[in-house]
């Protein structure tokens, strides 16, 4: 199996944050996109209200916690202050590596006395990098009728073929080829057949190709032999009075 480098992209998309007055009952929430999440950290810190939450770095963020799931209660969050522009972003890991935050989201926590609305959200982002398998495995493909030999002896101008084909990541196609002439697309896949392939006297060979869903292929092939009739000269040739 052959190992290649890809970048899979884990895009958050930051809900409303709804502030009720009176009380810390705020969740921060983000998704993501495939599955090749094992966790997440939610950084923050307070920020002057005059700096935009986006110019920070990672290792600006004076507080960090480590999420299994896609939101988080701002309550559970301790020491926060009334009145302070808290910035959060969020980075995605795996067992590859962290990826980088994403654009960061301001919230103003209220107090009973405090009713400053929170900030709109921007949209957040981030990319992970990790591995992945090249799958580089050929599907299976069987003839099974008229014989799983490889020849087969008929008298017949025509003949039909099945049998059967897998593959782990499936199977896209079946196709059929002849040394003699023609070729078309079997029906079916796991269990395919070919009717009324043309057949010319001698050997015909019929090649059955099976291709999956990345590409790879596999043949069987099948010799089918018609045998030539030689006429031979007649015999003991005389005249007869």
């Amino acid at each position: 199996m052959n190992i290649q480098k890809i970048i899979v992209v884990i895009s958050f998309c930051a809900l409303s944050i709804m502030l009720p007055m009176n009380t810390f009952g705020d969740t921060i929430e983000w998704e993501d996109r495939g599955d090749a999440v094992d966790g997440y950290k939610l950084y923050y810190g307070i920020f002057d209200d005059s700096t935009l939450c986006s110019s920070h770095t990672k290792n600006e963020y004076s507080n960090v916690v480590d999420l299994k799931i896609n939101q988080y209660v701002l309550d559970n969050l301790s020491s926060l202050s009334s009145g302070k522009q808290y910035c959060f972003a969020v980075s995605a890991y795996n067992s590859a590596g962290e990826s980088d935050i994403s654009e960061a989201v301001s919230w103003i926590p209220s107090s009973s006395s405090d009713n400053i609305p929170p900030l709109t959200p921007s949209g957040l982002s981030a990319e992970i990098m990790t591995s992945t398998q090249t799958d580089t495995t050929a599907p299976l493909v069987t003839i099974k009728t008229p014989t799983s030999g490889t020849t087969y002896e008929t008298q017949s101008d025509s003949i039909n073929l099945s049998g059967t084909s897998s593959d782990d990541t499936g199977i896209r196609s079946v196709t059929w080829s002849s040394s003699r002439g023609g070729s078309g697309t079997a029906t079916g896949t796991d269990n395919w057949s070919v009717a009324g392939i043309t057949l010319s006297d001698g050997e015909n060979h019929i090649t059955i190709t099976a291709r999956d869903s990345s590409g790879n292929t596999s043949t069987d092939t099948l010799v089918i032999i018609v045998p030539v009739v030689i006429l031979k000269a007649p015999s003991n040739v005389r005249i007869v009075y």
